[in-house]
């Protein structure tokens, strides 16, 4: 049989997974938004505008 303290620790556990898990699914929910944002054609162009500024290649 359990105890109090020990049935606290094994609730405590279960609460930091849950919330581990809770924020690794919202981190890959805002990765796959930040990859289809990225692929959008506006901000591709906005990308390499400011990589050839900044390498010297753009007007």
């Amino acid at each position: 049989m359990a105890t109090r303290g020990t049935a606290r620790r094994a609730g405590s556990v279960v609460i930091s997974q849950v919330c581990h898990y809770a924020t690794t699914a919202a981190a890959c929910g805002f990765a796959a938004l930040l990859v289809v944002i990225l692929k959008s054609e506006p901000i591709k162009e906005l990308v390499t505008g400011v990589i050839q500024t900044a390498l010297g290649l753009g007007a």
